[in-house]
Formats: structure tokens, sequence, C-alpha cells
């Protein structure tokens, strides 16, 4: 059962029955703290929490129109981006449902090879979206040829991502330790090898297939070919929210290498 769509009385009802031994004690609480307004109370934080799930689902919709594509959405991914991103306050997370939703647009509205890109969204974290973004970002403003490279199977240990501890204290707002966001990438097979040196948070990445289709399913592209990694011009929101982010910030950037050779990499870091 949807708790947005019962009031607060019907949920201290379910409360009532679950928890029957304390019959007395939750009718004396109940009591208390709502009296007769138990029932309006519920009906105008439901409406509330429905006015804000359609919130944000207006915000992706808005966002996937932006990006285009020709057509109606494929329904089955149209279903799964409107369940995560009802429930969806951050923004990067709303900016890659989108991508995911308008790359699912065609004249029959049967491709939903997004559906599994919409549901691998509603696992991962902001700070995990916000690595994903900035390690393939990087490697594609470096060179978006070695990225479509990468696409096509090409990926090897000499691609090298170096996240600088500032860098991604900046990005996230928090501390510099990457372990659990990289680990957690790790884990959906969107990043490669990773060395997380501590105790100043420095990291490097190498990238995955996963994660470079994932970046361009972000930017409203379903079919790799060459003009995917054109992300920026397709899809500039997701650079504008970085760049929002970024702004102030005159520390060291997030670097891509081709030329640093990753067994070199773990045996100078390794204690």
């Amino acid at each position: 059962m949807d708790p947005a769509s019962i009031g607060f009385g019907a949920a201290v009802g379910l409360l009532r029955r679950a928890r029957s031994a304390n019959t007395a004690a939750n009718d004396g609480v109940i009591a208390r703290m709502l009296g007769p307004w138990a029932d309006s109370v519920g009906k105008d934080l439901a409406a509330r929490r429905e006015e804000r799930r359609a919130r944000n689902i207006g915000r992706i919709l808005t966002i996937a129109d932006a990006i285009g594509g020709d057509g109606p959405a494929n329904s089955r991914v149209l279903g799964e981006v409107l369940e995560q991103g009802s429930w969806c306050e951050s923004e990067i997370a709303s900016q890659y449902l989108a991508g995911v939703l308008a790359g699912s647009r065609s004249s029959t509205a049967e491709d939903d090879s997004g559906l599994p890109w919409a549901r691998l969204l509603g696992g991962l974290s902001g700070s995990e979206l916000a690595l994903h973004y900035v390690v393939y970002a990087t490697i594609r403003d470096a060179d978006p040829e070695n990225l479509h490279n990468l696409a096509m199977g090409q990926v090897t240990s000499s691609t090298v991502v170096h996240l600088p501890a500032p860098y991604w204290t900046h990005v996230t707002g928090y501390g510099g330790d990457t372990s659990s966001t990289v680990i957690g990438l790790q884990r959906e097979g969107l990043l490669g090898e990773a060395i997380i040196c501590r105790p100043d948070g420095e990291t490097y990445v190498t990238a995955a297939i996963a994660g470079i289709e994932l970046f361009a399913r972000g930017h409203g592209i379903a079919r790799p070919d060459y003009e995917m990694f054109q992300t920026e011009a397709r899809a500039p929101h997701l650079g504008e929210l970085l760049d929002e982010v970024m702004a102030g910030y005159d520390g060291p950037l997030a670097t891509a290498s081709w030329t640093t050779n990753w067994s070199t990499l773990v045996s100078q870091f390794a204690i």
C-alpha cells in the first residue's frame, strides 16, 4: 500500500492492530497528540506529499522534453522513471532519469532497453551519481574519441581518472574519502579498478563499459555510436549542474590520463 494514498488516521489504525498488546498506550498517545484532528491532519499530509511527488515528476518530464526525441516514451520505461522519480529530491538523479526517459522515445514507443538503467538509478545515491558523472565527463572532455573507443570494448587499465581530494570534497560538500562511493559504483559494474590513498583521500579509478553506457543514457542517448559522446551538446543540463556546484572553486581538477600504467600506480601506493 502506498503510504501517500492513506490518511494518517488510517495509518494509526494499522498501527493499533499491529500492536494489540499496547492498545491502551497507543490510544492514549493518539488522543493526547492528535485528538479529533488525526484524519484531517493525515489527509493534509498525504495531499502535500502527493503535491511534492507531482512536482518531482514534472521536473523530470520537463528535462526529458528539453533533451528531445522522436515520438512518445516507452510505457515500461516511463512507468519505472515516474515511480523512481516521484520520490526523487536529488537534482542529479532527476537529470539521469530524465535522460533515460528521453532515450526511450521513438515513433513506435517499443524501445524498452532503458528499463534496467532506470531501475539501476533507483539504487544509486546522489554521491554515487556525482562520482559517476565526474569520472566519465572527465574522460569525455579530455578526448571524446577515446571514450568512444572504450565503449566499443577497448577498455584498458591505462585509462585512469585522478580525483584530487579537494575537488571531490567540493563536489559533494563533505569529506574527501570516496571509498564507500567508489565501492557502490564498482558493485554495479560502473567503475573498474580503484586506488584510494589515505589519509589524504586522493582517488584513482578506471572506466567500465557499463559506466560509459549509463553516462550516455543519462544524456538521452540509447544507442552507442560516436555521436553519443557529444553528450554536452545533446543534454547540457548535467554539465550545467556541475558548473553551478564548482562555481568559485580554484583547486586542482579531475584529470584523465591514457599513459598511466595501472600496475605502476598500484605499486607506487602499496604499503
